[in-house]
Parts: structure tokens; sequence; C-alpha cells
């Protein structure tokens, strides 16, 4: 409970971290917005007055006079300008004829591709003018086209308040047939680029950063969940191996108690069931014990086998005998197929794959809730010698099959209580199978039965 309050503690955490970071960001980007609109806003302020100064040139000169022809023109078809003023249409398309002219005859824009790249800026954009207020004179009299006031002018105050151009200046235009407020924006096609390269080194390192936040928790989190995991192994493993060393102990105890008693001293027989209880139990201890000094050996990787040649057939027949005699005739059936040659020979280690194959052999009866029922085939391909021992057992979850030849590592089912050990058995099939260059993979559905098939490399005669 403790390790998923800090697991979500964290997480959450971590998520705050990363909404910080993106506000971060994000404010940061407005910064540089702000400056490159102030920046290159300037340069076009700066770049308009030094034409219109010191060059006495104004880039509107063309459009200005293209304007006044365009207004007498509109006066001489247009005999009541009082409907002009109640039709909202048609003073808006009087104003985009007149933004249309602009465009088409201003000569800022030319003057400004020449200009900032003289500044070391860049030249790629777009120029929009607005016209917010316009007056047509006819004899004198004014009247009124388009204003701020206008709703006719919604439109032009929504242009006029885009964020993706810039505002440079607003004119006042006074004309023969007309007077107008003009505004003039500009709009850099690289603008994002050039903020983001502005910015780059401090949105990697900003990127790099939380990576290595996520990475680091996510280690943080595997490795907790990695060490309470072999926690509960460790405590598994003390459990058992207490439970399995008390029981031959007591049993030792108790026999040795029962053979000083003077009935069981004078009954032959008694004394030697009690000593043959005694051995047995001693050479269960023995074996737990050597086990775990095995554990030792393989952890300092001093493990080795002794290859020499044996007949392939013999070998597992008298496995599979001796297994019979030490369990019981009648408590399990084995089926044995081999399809190799009679005289067939093989280098392997006797002594450890013996191990191997009688651990395996163990497990299929002990995780069996029917009368055990094996199937051994041993066969062989091009190099390869084939060991599968099938059973009709309990099966294994799917999930458990990643991890059952991991030291101490026990299934959870219902036998894992039932079944007393050490996690062992499996952890030292792998290792053997592994020291002799082999493979060993399970095949295992729950109710199904299981299958291990074990591959070595084949160097027969």
């Amino acid at each position: 409970m403790r390790l998923k309050f800090i697991t979500y503690l964290s997480f959450f955490a971590l998520i705050a971290l990363v909404v910080v970071q993106v506000y971060i960001v994000n404010e940061f980007i407005q910064l540089k917005n702000n400056e490159f609109d102030k920046k290159y806003g300037e340069e076009v302020f700066t770049a308009l007055d030094l034409v219109k100064n010191d060059f006495n040139y104004d880039p509107l000169d063309s459009a200005l006079t293209y304007l006044d022809r365009f207004a007498d023109k509109l006066m001489d078809n247009q005999s009541d300008f009082d409907i002009i003023q109640e039709d909202a249409r048609i003073k808006r398309k009087i104003a985009e004829e007149f933004e249309t002219i602009i465009g088409e005859q201003e000569k800022i824009t030319p003057f400004l591709k020449e200009y900032l790249p003289q500044r070391g800026l860049d030249n790629d954009f777009i120029t929009r003018f607005n016209v917010r207020e316009l007056k047509l004179i006819y004899y004198g009299r004014s009247y009124m086209i388009i204003s701020d006031e206008n709703e006719a002018t919604a439109e032009a105050v929504e242009k006029r308040e885009s964020k993706d151009f810039i505002f440079v200046r607003s004119n006042a235009v006074g004309l023969n047939n007309c007077e107008f407020k003009l505004d003039f924006y500009i709009d850099f096609n690289h603008k994002k680029q050039i903020v983001i390269k502005e910015m780059r080194w401090i949105l990697a390192l900003m990127i790099i950063t939380m990576l290595v936040v996520a990475v680091a928790f996510l280690l943080t989190v595997r490795n907790m969940f990695r060490h309470k995991k072999l926690s509960d192994i460790k405590s598994d493993f003390i459990s058992n191996m207490t439970h399995e060393l008390k029981t031959p102990l007591s049993t030792i105890a108790v026999a040795s108690s029962s053979l000083t008693m003077e009935p069981v001293l004078k009954d032959k027989n008694k004394s030697k069931q009690l000593s043959e209880i005694i051995k047995k139990q001693n050479k269960h201890l023995t074996q737990m014990i050597d086990h775990i000094l095995d554990v030792s050996v393989l952890e300092r990787n001093e493990f080795k086998i002794a290859l020499a040649e044996a007949p392939v057939r013999s070998f597992f027949e008298e496995i599979v005998s001796s297994f019979k005699i030490d369990i019981g005739k009648d408590k399990v059936q084995i089926h044995q197929n081999f399809s190799i040659a009679e005289d067939m020979v093989a280098e392997f280690d006797r002594f450890q794959l013996t191990r191997v194959m009688n651990n395996l052999l163990t497990n299929a009866v002990k995780y069996c809730d029917e009368e055990p029922q094996i199937e051994l085939d041993v066969f062989s391909s091009s190099n390869y010698l084939h060991v599968n021992l099938k059973d009709n057992g309990i099966g294994i979850k799917k999930e458990d099959q990643r991890q059952i030849f991991t030291k101490f590592y026990r299934c959870n089912h219902n036998h894992k209580h039932k079944v007393k050990g050490l996690g062992l058995g499996l952890y030292f099939v792998k290792r053997i199978i592994d020291a002799h260059q082999g493979t060993i993979q399970v095949e295992s559905s729950l109710t199904g039965g299981s299958t291990f098939k074990i591959t070595l490399p084949l160097k027969h005669k």
C-alpha cells in the first residue's frame, strides 16, 4: 500500500513538473514572439521613415493617385450618396476596392524586400493594408462610408486584431475626392522558425531535462517494484527453507529419541526402520544444503560441466527406471519414445543432466491432481538432440512461464503452499542446459499440462 502511494505521488509530481515546464515554454515562446514583433516592427517603421524623409519619396504616391481617380469615378456614377450611407454591403465593397488598389500600387513592399536583408533580417513576408475609416467628398460635402464605430467595420476590426500580423503604423490621408485612415500590417512567413531557432538551446535543454526526469522516474519505479518483488521472493524463500529444514530435523530428532527407548532397542526391525528414516531425512537435508551451496557456486560463475561420451537411449532409460523405483512404480506412468539409433552416443555431463531430468520428472508428479501421465520423447535433427517431457499436470500460467527459471521464483497457484520447495529446481535446470550450450523452453496452459523442450548441441558418433 505504501509503495502504491509513493508511486502515485511521484507520478502526480512528474505530471505537475511537465505542466509547469510546458507553461514556462509557452510563456517563453510568447516572450520571444513579442520581442520579434517589436524588433521587426521597429525596423520596418524605421525603413518607412527613411524612405519618406531621407529619400523624400512616399511609396504610396502612385496608389493615392489611383484612389483619387477611383473616388471621382465612383461619385460620377452615383447620384444619391444617401443610398450608399444606408447600405452597409456597398460601403464594405467600396472599402475593399480601396484596399485592393493600395495593395496593387504601393511601393513599400519592394523597398522592404531590399532593405531588411541589409539589416540581417528575414525578407520573406506579406503585407496588408486595412482601411478603417473612409469619407467620400462631393462638392464640399463629406459622406462617411466606414469608420471605427460603424457595424460595417466589424470584419476590419477582426483583421486589425489578427495575431499573425505585426501592426506597423497608421496614416491619415486627405485627397481631393476622399479622406481615409489606413493601417499597415506585415506578416513574416518564417516567424515561428526564427523564434524557435533563437530559443533552440533552451528548448533542447528543457526537453532533455524532462526526458532525464521521466527516465529516472520510470527506472526508480521499476527498481522499487523489482526490490519489492525480490523482497517477497526472499521472504518466501526463507519461509520455505525454514519449513523444509525443520521437517527433516524434527523427523530425525523423533527417530533418534525413539532409538534410545528400550522396546525399540530390543526390536531389530523397528530399529532398522528408524535408522532408514534417519538416513532418508539426512539425505534430504544434505540435498537441500547442496542446493543452497550450488547457488553460491553459480553466482560466482564457477559452475562447470564434465562432458563425456555416453549412450543416449540407455542413459534416459536408466533415469526413468531409477525414478520409478524412488517414487513407486504404481504411482506414475511414463511413456518413452525414442526416435534415435539404438547405439547413438553423445557428449554430455551425465550427473548434471540426470539432475535436470529428475527435477522435471519430480515436478511433473508433484504438480498433478490426477494420476501422473508423462511422455518422454527423445529424437535428433541435424546437429541437435531433442528431449521433450510432457505431463498432465495443473499447467503454468502464461505470465509465470517467463519467470519459472528465475532463482527462488515459485508460481502463484494453489499448490504453492501445498507443495514445498525452495524455487531453485528449474533455476538449476536452466543453468545446466545453458552450460551445455543448449536451450530449454516450456509450453503450457492451465489444466492442460506442460511440455518442457530441451535442445542440446549434438556431438555424436
